[in-house]
This record gives structure tokens, sequence and C-alpha cells, in this order.
């Protein structure tokens, strides 16, 4: 009985290390958006998502107006199980913490894409709703592509795919001929694509124009209502295809006041009724014609009190904000709520003779408490009035003077090009000029270098742009230039930007799977489209995630990935290092190793793989054998059945998942058989009597032969001798101290 209890205290042992390993894990940081881990304008990344103690992963990344953001999480287990056990969500968010994007579809791919309608930090939350495992999210920050008039562009989207919408931008005029936009798209392949022409206040007040029932061709169009971006939007609503967008920008008729153009003059003293809107008049212009040294004074009530902010601006004729005259009703940024005032004044007095424009804006909108929240709508009634006056000659000092209207720049995208700028300004008093600009957008400009302005585009930026270059003198007066810039498309292959594993050398172990990565761009916005090798082999699918398994045979194994787009491809490559998997190792942990059974007896076996226990062994399959006989499977099994004698029981393990992955054990168990046991005993009862009348008989000598030796003994003594004689009654009468 030995054995059995000292394996059952062994077994007792070995199980609760089998609870530890498979206990909760601790969950990361990352699970709200106070916590959300930060990103840059684009990337990749891995995540992991557990159903029991980490559910979801929050991240944030900053974006300007008028970007798109665009995220795409693939599900990496979701093939591993049926369609619902694995499955994940994407949502996009915008700086209020208000959903502006979902993609929860149950398919592989979850994506989504929003425009940014105001600059701030957007969040994302990729959550699980059934299930745990493993995702990649791509994402990117950036400007959509822009269009013009004629354009035609080709797109490929999936409403299950890491792409199902696009977006693109177009510039338009506004004033007394505004232009008039249309777009037409034609869908191929049964695809349902829907198109929306917006700007950039379309989530919170107006869609221009929609078009979602007319598959397979859809068209939009619009009348600028003010001079600005407008942007295109198409998504698939169902299916995956190609379409073809073409663009036609036309003149039209549209809102006079909102380009100086169009602007209202101004008759000596007046005052006008009207109303500012950010999404549709956006600004109002008036027009006033002063004298040299004559005073300008303008005064703006908005009705009801404003909640939003306002702003009100006098310009030259140049279109530069003269020093000091322009003002908004914000007067305490720090304030909560924010602070603002019902009047707007501003006043200057001109140097020159000429046209001047009194601005009215809407220009920032506020919700609640929250400030510079620019997605809400700013509208307001307002009353202007405009005062103009005489006033004494300025200064002696001349402002400067632009020699030419303005400049016209191209160049191709990812290189510079230089502005002369003694050819653009003079000052006619010699000052030196300060130089800025305004509206340039993606296109940066260096004044490093002395009458030079270098301009030079974002990376890889292509598209047209229109901006305003002033020149100042120290006392403040200034002039300005438009200069117009186009940046042309260049071919450019795709930019791996990222990979996974980093490490170009790498081991792994024959019959595991080792996964791959590869984080790409696409300069010009084409589609990407992957390739694996392995040894030159083909191998994995179009995706930029690869899961390979190392084969039987150890060696060296070239694992390659090449992104192409229609203008090139860009590669990278690892060596990986296969090296046999050690085999299994087994251990018996009951009975022990040379036990002793009787015939008859039930016993016991268990077995456990290295680095498991008899809890996480179903991976494996046991066989349990005698001589080349069969006795059992499973880790744990139980026999009556051993035979008498030396018995070697042998267990086999086979890895379920890899049969060439063996091990086995052994152990020798004694089997007494019932004859001998009963015969052994019969001679231990017939030994046991025997040894009792032996020991009774020793006894009884023993006393014997001391009777005898006090016989002697007196024989030989005087003093027994004495007493040997009787005395009679009188003599022992006598001896007692009696009488006769």
């Amino acid at each position: 009985m030995r054995a059995p209890a000292a394996g059952l205290l062994l077994l007792v042992l070995v199980l609760p290390a089998a609870a530890a390993a498979t206990g909760p894990r601790t969950p990361d940081q990352d699970n709200s958006f106070d916590a959300a881990t930060g990103l840059p304008a684009s990337g990749y990344r891995t995540g992991d998502l557990s159903w029991v103690d980490d559910r979801a992963d929050f991240f944030r990344l900053s974006a300007t107006s008028g970007m798109v953001i665009r995220a795409f999480i693939f599900i990496v287990d979701w093939q591993a199980a049926s369609p619902g056990d694995v499955d994940f969500s994407l949502v996009l968010f915008d700086r209020t913490r208000s959903e502006i994007a979902n993609s929860s579809s149950g398919y592989q791919y979850e994506t989504v894409s929003a425009l940014a309608v105001a600059a701030g930090t957007y969040y994302l939350r990729v959550s699980t709703v059934s299930g745990s495992g493993t995702y990649s999210l791509d994402w990117s920050v950036a400007p959509p592509q822009t269009l013009k008039d004629g354009d035609e562009i080709r797109g490929l989207l999936s409403d299950s795919g890491n792409r199902n919408a696009d977006w693109y931008r177009v510039q338009l005029r506004g004033g007394p001929a505004p232009d008039t936009f249309k777009a037409t798209m034609h869908e191929d392949g049964g695809a349902f694509f829907d198109l929306y022409f917006m700007d950039l206040w379309s989530e919170y007040s107006l869609w221009y124009d929609i078009s979602w029932w007319s598959d397979p061709d859809d068209q939009v169009e619009a009348t600028a209502t003010y001079g600005g971006w407008y942007y295109l939007w198409v998504s698939a609503y169902r299916g995956a295809g190609n379409y073809t967008l073409k663009v036609t920008v036309a003149p039209g008729t549209g809102d006079g006041d909102s380009e100086p153009s169009g602007a209202r003059l101004v008759a000596w003293n007046s005052s006008f009724y009207d109303t500012v809107d950010m999404a549709h008049d956006h600004y109002d212009w008036y027009r006033c014609e002063l004298s040299a040294g004559e005073n300008i004074r303008a005064s703006m009530r908005l009705d009801p009190a404003p909640t939003d902010m306002f702003a009100l601006s006098i310009l030259g004729a140049d279109l530069s904000t003269l020093p000091g005259a322009m003002g908004t009703n914000y007067f305490d940024r720090g304030a909560e709520p924010p602070l603002l005032n019902r009047t707007i004044a501003v006043n200057a007095t001109v140097a020159a003779a000429g046209t001047y424009y009194v601005v009215a804006m809407a220009r920032v909108g506020l919700r609640d408490t929250v400030r510079d929240l620019s997605d809400q709508n700013a509208r307001s009634d307002y009353k202007l009035t405009i005062n103009m006056s005489a006033h004494a000659p300025g200064p002696s000092n001349h402002a400067p003077r632009a020699l030419v209207p303005g400049a016209t720049v191209s160049l191709d995208a990812n290189t510079t090009a230089e502005l002369a700028l003694p050819a653009l300004f003079e000052d006619p008093d010699g000052d030196t000029l300060r130089y800025a600009s305004s509206g340039n957008g993606s296109v940066r400009l260096d004044f490093s270098r002395a009458g030079r302005a270098v301009l030079r585009p974002d990376e890889y930026y292509v598209g047209h742009l229109n901006f305003t270059l002033n020149a100042t003198d120290p006392e403040g007066l200034s002039a300005a230039v438009w200069v117009d810039v186009t940046v042309r498309k260049v071919p450019f292959p795709p930019v791996i930007t990222d990979r996974t594993p980093s490490s170009g050398a790498l081991h792994g172990v024959n019959g595991t799977t080792v996964q791959f990565t590869v984080s790409a761009m696409d300069p010009n916005h084409q589609v990407l489209a992957y390739g694996w090798t392995a040894n030159g082999a083909p191998v994995g699918t179009n995706a930029n995630l690869l899961s390979w398994k190392v084969p039987a045979a150890s060696g060296s194994f070239v694992i390659g990935c090449t992104v192409s787009n229609a203008d090139g491809n860009a590669s990278t490559s690892w060596t990986l290092n296969a090296t046999a998997k050690a085999p299994p190792v087994v251990a018996i942990v009951t009975p022990w190793n040379h036990s002793t059974v009787r015939e008859g007896a039930r016993v016991t076996f268990s077995a456990v793989v290295s680095e498991t226990s008899v809890g996480q062994a179903a991976e494996f399959a046991f066989a349990w054998s005698l001589r080349g006989r069969a006795l059992g499977t499973g880790a744990v099994f139980s026999t009556t059945t051993l035979p008498p004698g030396e018995n070697t029981v042998v267990v086999t393990v086979v890895n379920v998942s890899d049969p060439a992955e063996t091990g086995s054990a052994s152990i020798v168990v004694f089997v007494e058989a019932k004859e001998a046991a009963a015969d052994y005993t019969t001679v231990l009862l017939a030994a046991g009597a025997l040894l009792v009348v032996v020991a009774v008989i020793g006894v009884l000598l023993t006393r014997r032969a001391a009777r005898r030796r006090d016989a002697e003994e007196e024989e030989l003594s005087p003093r027994r001798r004495h007493r040997r004689v009787k005395p009679g009654k009188r003599e022992r009468r006598a001896r007692r101290g009696g009488t006769g």
C-alpha cells in the first residue's frame, strides 16, 4: 500500500501547478480614453484582447481640419475559428469622444474612416465582441487626394476588406460667379457604392448632394456657396469592385458678398443687417473707398447674445489685414465657460488712398463649455455699423509695394522651388522687410536664405493651392502677392515603414508557426499588392501578414515580402534557421518504479509530459503496453490484469497536432502469485509456533537448573548443615519465648 499512497501524494502536488499556469493574466493599461496609447500619423501595430480581463484597447491620434483618418484591424485568430467565435469591433471617436465611425461587421477586417472637421485629438477603440485573440491595426492621418476639372480616377473598394471608402477634395470659387461642381461614378463588378458631396460641416449640418440608389452609375452636383475646399466621399455599401470617378467644374451662380469681388459698397456712414454662418455664408464683405489719412471705424453687434466666436477685420486692397484692425468677441480664452462680448469694434487710419474692405466672419464654433471646439457650426444675425471720417495724414513711412500681382510655381513632389523675394517686393524707404505666408497648407516656406523663399511641400504631397505671401516693414505696413503652387504627381514605389520581426536573422523549430508582418505606405494612394516567398517559392496570400509553418526539414530558409503598386515595388526579407524539435519528455508518476503488488490487485498508472500536467495533457495521445501488448490509453488508466513476475510497462505519447513528435518511458512492477503468497504465510506460522515451543522448553530447563544449584550449595554450607537437625517441639517453643 505504500507505493499507491506515495503516488497519490505526488498527483496532489502536480495538479495545482497546472491550475496556476492557466490563471488570469494582468491586463494592460490602455483600457480607457484617458489611458489611450498615442499614435503617430501613420503606422502598424499588433495587440491582444481577452474576453476575460482585457476587452478593449484605446488609441489616440492628432488630426487637423480637412484630414482623413483611416484605420482597419485584421483579426488574426478569426480564421482559426467559426465566424463569430472570435470577433472584434473598431470605433472612431472625435475630440468630444463622440462616436463618428463604427465597424462591427463580423468579417475578418473591420474598417473605419472619417473626415476631421476640426483640429484636435481623435480616438480609436478596438474591442472584443466575442472571444479572445490577436489583431493587427493599420492607421493613417493624411489629406485626401486633390481633384480638379477633367480628372478621372479609378479606385478599388470592398465592404469586407481593409479599404471600404475613399476621400477626395476639390477647391471651388464662390463670389458672384461661383463654380458649379459635378462628379459621376461608375461601378464595376456588381458592387454597390454610395457617393457623397459635402463641405467640412456636413456631419453636423448639410450634405450638398448624395447618390446611393443609381447603381451602377451615380452622380452628385452642387454650386459653391463660398470659396474653399469641398469633399467627395465614395463608400462601399455592399460587395467589392472597382469604380471610375470623373470630375467636372464649371461656372454658375451663387452668394454675391462671400468674396471681395461681390463686396457691398459702403457710402460714408452706413448700417447693415445680415447673417454669417460657417456652413453656408462664412464671410460677408463690404467695400470702402478711402482717401489717404482717412479713418474707418466698424462695429458689429451680434444678435442674439453669442454662444460662438465671430471676427471683424479691416483689409487693404491686397487683402492683408491692416495692423491692429482685427477683433473677435472672444475676450477670455482661459474662462470656462467661454466669456464672449456681444459687440466687436475695430478701427484703422489708412496711409494711402484706395479700396479697403470690412469683413464679418463666422470664425469658431463652441460646444457647451469646451473652448475652441470648431466642429460646431457658428451662426448669428448681426448689425454692422461703418463710419468713415477725415483724419490727420499718416507718418512719413511708406508701405512696401508689390512689384507683381502674384507668382506661379510648378514643381514635382518631393522637390523644392525658390522665389526671388526682391522680384516680388520693394520698400520705398529701403527698410528691411519681414516675410510671412498664410494659407499655404501642405507647402512650407523657408525664409532662412537672404532674399529667397524656398517652397518645401510635405513629403509625397501632390496637389494645387493658392496662398498669400506678405512683406512687412518695421512700422507694420505691408504688401502682399498671391502665390499659385502646383505640386505634380511623379511615380513613387511603395515605402516599407515597419516589419515584424524587426531582426533579419531568426531561429525556428520544425513544425512551429512563425508570423511575419510588413507595414507599407503608398505615396500616391494606389492599391498595394503583397507577395510572399519562402526560398523563392510563393507562399501566403495578398495581405501584409504571413503565418508560415516551419517545415520538418532543418536548414536555412529565406522569407521574402515584395510590396508593389503601379509605379514599382519595395522588398524586405528574413533568414530563418530551422532546427529540430526536441522530443517530448515523459515521466510516469504512479506507481513507483520496482513496486510490488499481489496478483489481481488494481494498479493505477499515470504519466505527464514535461512542462505539462495530467490536466493539460489533452494535446498528447497516451498508449500503455506490456511486452508489445496494449494495456490501455490516456494519461491515467488502471488495470488488474498484470501477470505474476516482473512486468516492464511502457507508455508512448504522440502529439496530436504533430504525430512526428513522440516520446516514451517505462516502469517495472513486480506481481506476486496468489499460491506463493499463501505458502509463505504457512511457513511463517509454523516457524512462529516452533519458536514459541523452543522458548517454553528453554524457560523450564533454566528453572530446573537453578533449583539443583541451590540444593548443592545447601549441602556444603555448615549453617545449612546445622539447620538440617530438626528441633523438638519444646525447643521451638523456647526459641519463640514461650513456656513448656
